[in-house]
């Protein structure tokens, strides 16, 4: 999760482009894993995963192996800290699609390259795309 400090984000910005005709909320409070953004009216929530945090690929290129000469156990700390991390991410996505909300994981690397808005817009559609063919095949 990203803090926003009450500002208007580059994500959230991107995000108002793609859908100009929608809410967007920020930082819910009240809903599994406080997500960053969420669009009620779609029913879409989206969280902006730090490499750090979720160990993005910044962080598996420092190993353990890297860490054995300074402070092993950090490594071990830190190691485990994003398992759990990535642990608590998919109970939270499983909790949200219980109660009926399609979840969008962006990773903060991919936001700070080319043409962020591809990538969301790209992440965003492909999760809808599949939500509304699974809705098709249930109403037939």
């Amino acid at each position: 999760m990203v803090k926003m400090n009450g500002l208007e984000t580059r994500t959230l910005k991107i995000l108002r482009k793609i859908f100009p005709k929608e809410k967007i909320d920020c930082q819910i409070e009240d809903l599994p894993g406080r997500p960053d953004f969420a669009i009620m009216r779609l029913r879409l929530i989206i969280f902006v995963d730090g490499d750090f945090w979720h160990g993005g690929h910044q962080m598996r290129m420092l190993s353990l192996k890297h860490y054995a000469a300074a402070d092993i156990a950090k490594a071990e700390f830190w190691h485990n800290k994003q398992k759990e991390n990535k642990e608590r991410d998919r109970r939270v996505n499983r909790e949200l699609k219980e109660l009926g909300y399609d979840v969008v994981r962006l990773k903060e690397r991919k936001l700070n390259g080319y043409r962020p808005e591809i990538y969301i817009g790209q992440a965003v559609s492909n999760k809808l795309i599949k939500t509304s063919k699974k809705l098709r095949a249930n109403t037939n």
